[in-house]
């Protein structure tokens, strides 16, 4: 349980002004906790939120402190797997974020060369820091790589430019220290570099650097050369052969970047509305056509319709004849509301012969 959410919740409450509003915790002190903490956070973060929050009811509610049943009030947000596109940067910015890399100094130098591995090869970070000299095979001119979530061992090849980097590093930058990892410390503590400080590295030159980078870790590297190569043209299987990564998962996680929904020149393909009205959260239906009656659901979990405007029209013959708007009213979530379009009839232009 996350000790800031159930925090959250008392000071919601103003827990410390008087404790007895504990007590009278309700369903709508819920919902307005949600729906506040759903303002600044993603459905997935919220996600989080939401399973903390629960697990703090059922202790208040062993300790009979609150109502029992609360934390089944509380639904769950929904995310659905692969529905984002792969975290990727433009591939001029990933140039411009090497070049403000300083390679001038110690930490320059191995910092480039970690985010040149993760660029060129789609490396994780765990993968980076956990790469040994004994796996550069400078004769062969490969790399061998140890994946951590498969365990399984890539070689793949070493590139001129990231053979360059890695000779500058460990040339001039590397500590001498009995270690065989590749990347070290460059400050004490000295010893073996965790995945924690490349993403720091990450931040630090993304700050200097003054790009717009809306990442805040190193993975969005990771598959920007792969969206690059995929807007160029080359076929998903070529890409994953480069990448050294089974075509199944280049077709899953960057057929959406072009190929499935969006073309490589950004054109929709008529698949993307499909997708789109799947994961619509207002629905609407025609209850009686001829009438003008209709029903619309509010399909979000922790907000009401208060912010939308129904636009209508009655189209004859491929001309409008019918129009106006609607106000939603502020319902609360997951609810459903009817209404009737009515509007004058509007005369009809008759067309240039």
């Amino acid at each position: 349980m996350g000790s800031r959410t159930g925090s959250q919740l008392l000071d919601q409450l103003h827990y410390e002004v008087d404790p007895a509003r504990l007590g009278g915790l309700a369903r709508s002190d819920i919902e307005t906790f949600v729906r506040v903490s759903g303002e600044r956070l993603s459905r997935k973060p919220l996600q989080n939120v939401a399973a903390q929050l629960r697990s703090f009811l059922r202790f208040l509610s062993g300790r009979a402190q609150v109502a029992p049943g609360l934390d089944g009030q509380i639904d769950t947000p929904r995310v659905y797997r692969g529905e984002r596109l792969p975290r990727s940067l433009p591939w001029g910015t990933v140039q411009e974020f090497l070049r403000h890399i300083d390679r001038t100094k110690p930490l320059g130098l191995r910092d480039y060369a970690i985010f040149l591995l993760v660029a060129t090869y789609g490396l994780r970070a765990s993968e980076v820091v956990a790469l040994k000299l004994d796996d550069i095979e400078w004769s062969a001119g490969r790399i061998l790589v140890s994946q951590v979530k498969t365990a399984a061992r890539l070689v793949l090849p070493l590139t001129d430019a990231v053979g360059q980097a890695l000779v500058d590093y460990l040339r001039g930058a590397r500590p001498t220290l009995p270690y065989r990892e590749v990347f070290l410390r460059g400050r004490v503590p000295a010893g073996r570099l965790k995945p924690t400080a490349v993403t720091e590295a990450f931040q630090a030159w993304a700050r200097r650097s003054g790009l717009t980078i809306p990442f805040q870790g190193p993975h969005c590297l990771r598959h920007s050369y792969a969206v690059h190569l995929l807007r160029q043209g080359v076929p998903l299987k070529t890409i994953g052969c480069e990448r050294h990564r089974p075509i199944v998962l280049c077709e899953y996680a960057y057929a959406r970047a072009c190929n499935g929904l969006v073309l490589p020149d950004r054109t929709p393909e008529p698949e993307l509305y499909e997708v789109q009205k799947v994961y619509q959260r207002i629905d609407t239906l025609a209850v009686d056509a001829a009438a003008g009656r209709l029903r619309v659901r509010n399909d979000y979990d922790f907000q009401g319709l208060d912010f939308v405007e129904v636009a209508w029209d009655v189209t004859e013959d491929g001309r409008i004849v019918r129009g106006g708007r609607l106000k939603a009213p502020d319902r609360s979530r997951r609810a459903s509301w009817s209404s009737r379009c009515q509007g004058p009839r509007r005369s009809r232009v008759p067309s240039r012969s």
